[in-house]
């Protein structure tokens, strides 16, 4: 059964179909399932567990859900600052990855996934693609384990065909033909996916200007085969676009829906500039859009029209992006800012509410992973990722409505305590799994060490 845990006397916003609120609640918890939700005094009447928590004066939320990242690209944070993508790329990117080895992976990732915890993040999704091989993957699963939190590895996989040197993209060395690509992928899904409580291993083709059509077709088809989702950044850039234009007489999302490929597990990462038929395409398919409004504005990359496409019935999830274009994994301010942006270029103050943005955070990206029957809500059956934030603070008094204060008024460091699969993994603000200080310690050594290798 495991360890039985019970969290009580807190404001639960449960993010359940009702969107219940509940004052003075409580929940209890057996090994990684919540098993009993209440009022606190008829919970604690019923069950009593191995360990409680008083979380009076608290607000419980549902484990947040960072949906698109790059956890390795913590070692390039504060390098590509004031820099359009290709720049970035060119000038950052390409000589830091040149440069990377597992060890350095590791490091990096285990740094963001305890930057992640302490901000309330209980799933990740990771798009690892700087250095793909398959002892780089298997670092990453291992910090996500070392760390605690829920890890879904997107496996970067490109074929480099030549719109990389039309476009002034450079050519990035790649050890793999695709046909290894695609072998690499499939046993890193077979060694987690189903077998690991907190890894799940997906496809992850970087971007239509670093894949050719073969290689969509058939990691779409393998994503298929294993029923886990398929995760692509997408019109990022008005230059991705105008490359794919060139190259297949199409746009992103065009060639993508005739190709086939547009479907519930596609996840559709930034799609800033698409036409009106292209967000009919995404809607027809129920492909996912993930939003990262930090990283866009960073990067200047442009505001996507995620409120044309909730119009349309798409489902919304939300990503900070990797700390080289952010430069943090606060999804608090991603949030807060993904909201003000709308509000702005609307010109319209209530085009988006906080409750839209946090459903992004939270329901809409399990649903986006297929798993909303496990996470991204506060329900009887569902995985216990649970996260308690102290409004004990200037910034959370008063709190009226719990979701608009922890959207508009709070910071990420409020979270005081965080739960993931049942584990209580941060407590009072204090993770319990690693040496924080020995590892923050460990990993300046190690970047001063990659800058220099990378000549930067």
């Amino acid at each position: 059964m495991g360890q039985s845990l019970l969290i009580f006397g807190g404001t639960i916003v449960t993010m359940n179909p009702k969107r219940d609120v509940l004052e003075d609640g409580a929940i209890y918890i057996e090994g990684d399932r919540i098993k009993a939700i209440g009022n606190s005094k008829d919970i604690r009447r019923e069950y009593s567990a191995d360990m409680e928590i008083n979380a009076k004066g608290k607000i419980v939320i549902p484990g947040l859900v960072n949906a698109h990242t790059h956890s390795a690209q913590t070692l390039l944070r504060g390098l590509g600052d004031d820099m359009n993508l290709f720049e970035w790329l060119t000038k950052i990117i390409y000589p830091i990855a040149k440069n990377l080895t597992p060890e350095y992976v590791h490091i990096g990732s285990k740094v963001a996934f305890m930057e992640m915890v302490h901000f309330g993040v209980t799933t990740v999704i990771d798009n690892h693609k700087d250095l793909s091989s398959k002892d780089a993957v298997i670092k990453v699963a291992d910090a996500a384990q070392e760390v605690g939190i829920r890890a879904v590895i997107a496996r970067g996989v490109r074929d480099w065909v030549p719109r990389c040197e039309k476009w002034e993209i450079p050519r990035f060395t790649v050890p793999y033909t695709p046909e290894e690509e695609m072998k690499i992928t499939r046993e890193l899904i077979e060694m987690y996916n189903g077998k690991n409580e907190l890894v799940t291993i997906i496809p992850g083709p970087v971007a239509t200007f670093t894949s050719s059509e073969d290689l969509l077709v058939k990691t779409n088809k393998l994503a298929l085969e294993y029923n886990v989702p398929w995760h692509m950044h997408i019109a990022e850039t008005q230059g991705s676009v105008k490359a794919c234009l060139e190259d297949n007489g199409k746009r992103e999302v065009e060639w993508l829906y005739d190709l086939g490929i547009l479907g519930p597990q596609s996840q559709i990462v930034h799609a800033i500039w698409l036409d009106e038929k292209e967000i009919d395409y995404l809607a027809e398919t129920g492909a996912h859009v993930i939003y990262c409004p930090m990283s866009n504005m960073f990067l200047g990359s442009g505001i996507a029209p995620i409120i044309k496409m909730i119009e349309k019935g798409i489902n919304i999830a939300i990503g900070t992006d990797g700390s080289a274009s952010n430069n943090n994994q606060d999804l608090f301010a991603t949030m807060k800012v993904g909201a003000l942006l709308q509000k702005v270029h609307h010109l319209q103050s209530t085009i988006i509410s906080a409750e839209h943005v946090f459903e992004m955070a939270t329901i809409n990206a399990a649903k986006a992973m297929g798993w909303e029957k496990e996470i991204g809500s506060i329900e009887i059956g569902k995985k216990a990722d649970i996260v308690i934030i102290d409004t004990n603070k200037p910034e959370l008094t008063p709190v009226r409505n719990p979701i608009s204060s922890i959207i508009y008024a709070g910071v990420a460091t409020d979270v005081d305590t965080v739960i993931i699969n049942g584990k209580v993994v941060l407590q009072n603000g204090k993770l319990l799994t690693v040496d924080e200080d020995k590892i923050l310690e460990d990993a300046k050594n190690k970047i001063k060490e990659l800058y220099k290798k990378a000549g930067i």
